[in-house]
């Protein structure tokens, strides 16, 4: 039997569609800043390890310039970037099959005062199935705002003004039908709270006390018994773990971070593990273990004030701490016990978080280098790759590809 020519066509474009979705992989979500539940965690992916410029798959200007890390939902990235005096603050949709802008929004934003080295678009956006969450912090109002998939707003809610020396930086988080929020500044009416994602309406707030702003994103603890957990560190509060459905305070201890928080707590099997710091240098981590039921009391399982990242945020896996620090020393600890397996170092600054992939470690530095290091049994660095501009951000994963936001470019690497 002949098959016609269109029909051949149609086939071989079926096909090409197909690999280009395998290269992108079946699990296509990256849905919040640092991925899946925040974990820093690319399960099943395998990204490549060495690169240049002539392997781009592509690469995308942005309005401006950003520190914020990019999210993926199927076929789509989305970002923020800003630019402009007065600023004005884009939220931007890619095709993550050839990077094209399918859409823009722009929202003018009232200027305040700024730490040299953070920007109007520093919070991540958060990805569900339905909409893209972006919170746009500032001194005078931080809206929340839900789009669609296609670029229409459905809601915005007013977290109202956030006051801070160095500006904000905390992004929003999913869970179940509620988007979470943390709101913790310098001013006395600090929060946190979670809206419906479906209409914005309020589910419940949180009042927190205000000493040293958090720019830390929360993340969600599931315990083995026992209601999800959100859970949040900072100056005024230590490490905390709301109950994610209602808001209620199960537990803190609340002296165990005795500086600002500008890195992310991480959930490590059944421990959560956050850094605090301040002048560039990360100065405490804790390692507590949450109560799995009421009555339960939490327990501060280690401590230290050596060799710990400040705007980084570490990786859990497999019962190992990778902890990335801003002078460029990688250590690998067990994280049970604190117990060193190896250190080294790479010789750059850094403010982004490494992600694990395929037993490997990916982070960006200050200048814009992913360097890639075995997540093994000894420190080995496998590969430096130079994007060309610097970057502040933290790398989003999905199957075969990497998604590399520099201040004022995306780029992807990676199978076709």
């Amino acid at each position: 039997m002949r098959r016609s020519r269109s029909t051949m066509v149609t086939g071989m474009k079926v096909l090409a569609a197909t690999a280009m979705l395998a290269g992108v992989g079946a699990a296509a979500e990256w849905p919040r800043f640092r991925g899946p539940e925040g974990a820093g965690v690319a399960e099943g992916a395998d990204p490549p390890v060495k690169w240049t410029a002539a392997d781009y798959l592509w690469k995308t200007a942005l309005p401006g310039r950003g520190h914020s890390s990019p999210v993926l939902w199927g076929e789509r990235l989305f970002v923020t970037s800003a630019e402009g005096n007065p600023p004005v603050r884009h939220v931007l949709c890619l095709s993550v099959r050839d990077g094209s802008v399918l859409w823009s929004r722009r929202y003018p934003v009232t200027p305040f005062h700024l730490h040299g080295d953070n920007s109007y678009a520093a919070a991540s956006p958060a990805v569900d199935g339905q909409r893209v969450y972006v919170l746009m912090a500032a001194a005078d109002r931080s809206p929340l705002v839900a789009l669609d998939h296609d670029g229409r707003e459905i809601w915005t809610v007013d977290a109202g003004p956030y006051r801070s020396q160095h500006g904000p930086g905390s992004s929003p988080v999913v869970w179940g039908e509620l988007v979470i929020v943390a709101h913790e500044h310098d001013e006395a009416d600090s929060f946190v709270m979670a809206v419906d994602r479906q209409t914005g309406r309020l589910r419940w707030k949180l009042p927190r006390r205000s000493m040293k702003h958090s720019a830390s994103t929360p993340a969600i603890y599931q315990p083995a018994d026992g209601p999800a957990q959100v859970v949040l560190a900072s100056r005024a509060h230590g490490i905390y773990g709301v109950d994610a459905a209602s808001g209620k305070l199960l537990w803190e201890v609340s002296d165990l971070m005795p500086q600002r928080t500008v890195s992310s707590p991480v959930v490590a099997g059944d421990l959560v593990v956050a850094t605090c710091g301040e002048g560039g240098v990360g100065r405490a981590m804790a390692v507590v273990r949450p109560p799995q039921r009421d009555g339960q009391k939490p327990e501060v399982v280690w401590k230290t004030t050596t060799d710990v990242p400040y705007v980084p945020t570490p990786v859990g896996k497999d019962g190992r701490l990778y902890l990335w620090r801003d002078n460029g020393m990688v250590l690998c600890v067990e994280a049970a016990s604190g117990r060193r397996i190896w250190e080294g170092r790479v010789n750059a600054p850094f403010y982004g978080s490494p992600v694990w992939a395929a037993g490997r470690l990916y982070c960006i530095s200050r200048r814009g280098e992913v360097f890639v290091v075995s997540a093994g049994d000894r420190f080995e660095v496998l590969a430096q790759n130079d994007l060309g501009e610097p970057s502040f951000a933290t790398p989003a994963v999905a199957g075969t590809r990497l998604y590399l936001r520099t201040v004022s470019h995306v780029i992807c690497v990676g199978r076709r």
